[in-house]
């Protein structure tokens, strides 16, 4: 619910995986927002422009060149790369750790990602080993993962 209405029903596990909005993925659980435009079309995926840095998303309907979008990345959908791997281009960030923090059944690492974001990928502890705040990490994830929706469906 948003303002007394209902603004998407559905499984638990289905608002959660395809959330219709910003405000329902936030209302359902943790997510990492990437604001961009997209800059190109490969395949079945769109190219969005973050801040300077590409990444390859889903194509989303009524999405197009130029438009502004927003990658949605859930924390458990991101894998920790080694800087400097192939494996983050187009699919990951590189950046500063920021924080490292237990929670129990996890541990969420924060690395200063693209266009002034954070982005935030809990993993198990023994992934975490070695990585603590003011390294330098690196966040991937399968070109699949993200979400993507329009600006206006903030």
């Amino acid at each position: 619910m948003q303002g007394g209405r209902i603004v998407q029903t559905g499984s638990p596990r289905d608002i959660y995986r395809r959330p219709n909005s910003v405000f329902v993925s936030g209302f359902i659980g943790q997510t990492n927002l990437l604001r961009g435009r997209i800059v190109g079309q490969e395949d079945d995926l769109s190219i969005i422009d973050i801040g300077g840095v590409r990444v390859f998303g889903p194509t989303a309907p009524g999405l197009g060149l130029g438009d502004a979008a927003i990658l949605l990345l859930r924390p458990e959908a991101l894998r920790l790369r080694e800087p400097g791997s192939a494996a983050v281009a187009g699919c990951g960030t590189e950046g500063r750790l920021t924080d490292r923090v237990y929670l129990g059944h996890c541990v969420r690492i924060s690395v200063a990602g693209p266009g002034g974001t954070t982005l935030c990928a809990d993993r198990r502890e023994e992934e975490a080993e070695g990585l603590n705040k003011g390294g330098v990490g690196a966040l991937g994830w399968a070109a699949t993962a993200p979400i993507l929706m329009k600006e206006d469906q903030a």
